[in-house]
């Protein structure tokens, strides 16, 4: 199984996510978070699954239901998360 590694751009992501959905609910924000934190689980077993997205070996993978996307690159034995992007932003510019 191929280990799973978050940047530290894509954990900050993580808490700009989190933060936004407390302000409503605490629940809805802990349901996000397990749904985040458990998107690339899939992704450890097959680090190819996800589409390319251009240049430099990007890939996106969905995050559940949720509009909110995992960029990642395969790297050796590792897939690094790189940002989690809601699909409304602009997460096609460099990462």
């Amino acid at each position: 199984m191929t280990k799973v590694i978050w940047s530290n751009q894509a954990l900050a992501d993580l808490d700009d996510i989190l933060g936004f959905y407390e302000e409503d609910s605490e629940e809805l924000a802990g349901r996000i978070r397990r749904a985040i934190v458990a998107a690339p689980d899939f992704l450890a077993e097959f680090p190819r699954a996800g589409p390319a997205v251009g240049a430099g070996g990007l890939r996106k993978w969905p995050v559940g239901k949720l509009p909110l996307l995992l960029l990642y690159r395969v790297r050796e034995s590792r897939v690094e998360v790189a940002r989690i992007r809601h699909m409304a932003q602009n997460w096609r510019r460099r990462h």
